[in-house]
């Protein structure tokens, strides 16, 4: 019987341990009118609850006193300010690394947010629907969840940082006001979806890191008309990538030396003006430091530049190359009078194509 009564105490001991900690963990205050939420009691850090019907700005704090002690904020939790059609901007402190998921669904009067460069993580749908104008990204972050700014119909430009991150579908989906978009030379991979129905999006570059292109990427962005596409080998991609753009108005630029590769790749040769007048690369995207004179010539150029040159190579713009010369000169006398271009290879291996004009 003892037994018996000694087991039953014990269970009703860890029972009791667990509920207080479970009301803990699950503590909800509210300062300066923002409700939160302790995640960590012990490390003391809470997250922002849910807020219904919250208006005016959220300045949110780095720090929160409840019961007399310090609380550091972490996280926007799921929902904090979902469907607060009242809130006109956040200002989300240094100290919080997560938006939630749904964190800022629907609030359509939102037309100001500050992310600090701690954020890692913006949450599946977290700032869809808001009314956010511009948008940039802080270089910490490292995930982008579905959907994240899906419906931002009045965000017109976007700064995506040149840092590697894990990105998911639909990123800027319907999008309608976007205009023009860089993606950076960390990515590698345009999501499923990624800026579909961005019916105001007109101009689009490429960087030559990317790899994969997937499905409905740029479906229905029926005002494109310029594809910079710096990849030098044509992506295998499927013909929903650029469902509903007019590839008869939209001109599909690509590198001087893959005009011939991408008039000829599937879906890619589908654009009716592809031109040959990009750069492979740009000596690292720094300044040119080249010259190559006389331009206009009829007879011989030369080129100048304040690095070792292995080899300039003479195309014409159908892509295919006429002439090689190992030295800083070539004699140009025997091709006909019109538009070229020239590949500029330096000593270590940097790439730079200019344009040169026969008279």
């Amino acid at each position: 019987m003892m037994k018996i009564y000694k087991m039953i105490k014990k269970i009703l001991f860890f029972a009791l341990t667990f509920l207080i900690n479970a009301i803990t963990f699950s503590q909800v205050f509210t300062s300066n009118g923002i409700k939160y939420n302790i995640t960590d009691a012990t490390n003391k850090n809470v997250e922002v609850s849910t807020n219904t019907n919250f208006t005016g700005t959220a300045n949110i704090p780095q720090t929160v006193i409840y019961n007399g002690q310090n609380y550091t904020v972490t996280s926007i939790g799921d929902n904090a300010f979902s469907n607060c059609i009242g809130l006109s901007s956040v200002i989300i402190p240094s100290t919080v690394s997560i938006i939630g998921n749904y964190a800022f669904n629907n609030d359509i009067n939102l037309t100001s947010v500050t992310f600090p460069n701690s954020v890692t993580s913006i949450g599946q749908y977290s700032f869809s629907n808001t009314g956010i104008t511009s948008l940039t990204l802080p270089s910490s972050v490292t995930n982008l969840d579905n959907g994240a700014f899906y419906g931002c119909t009045r965000l017109n430009t976007i700064n995506i940082p040149n840092v590697s991150m894990s990105v998911g579908n639909r990123i800027f989906s319907f999008c309608t006001s976007l205009t023009s978009v860089t993606i950076p030379s960390a990515f590698s991979v345009i999501t499923y979806g990624m800026f579909s129905d961005c019916t105001s999006l007109t101009n689009v570059t490429i960087h030559s890191n990317v790899s994969i292109i997937q499905q409905y990427a740029f479906s229905n962005c029926t005002a494109l008309n310029t594809i910079n596409c710096n990849v030098t080998r044509p992506i295998n991609i499927d013909s929903t990538v650029f469902n509903n753009v007019n590839k008869t108005s939209c001109t599909l630029k690509v590198p001087s030396t893959s005009l011939t590769a991408y008039q000829n790749a599937t879906i890619w040769k589908d654009f009716l003006n592809i031109s040959g007048l990009l750069a492979t690369e740009s000596f690292n995207s720094k300044k040119s430091t080249i010259s190559v004179y006389p331009n206009p010539a009829s007879e011989k150029i030369s080129v100048k530049s304040e690095t070792a040159i292995s080899k300039v190579e003479l195309y014409d713009l159908s892509g295919k190359k006429l002439k090689e010369s190992a030295s800083k000169e070539m004699n140009i006398s025997t091709i006909p009078n019109g538009n070229y271009l020239l590949k500029i290879t330096d000593k270590n291996g940097n790439t730079e194509t200019q344009k040169l004009i026969k008279k």
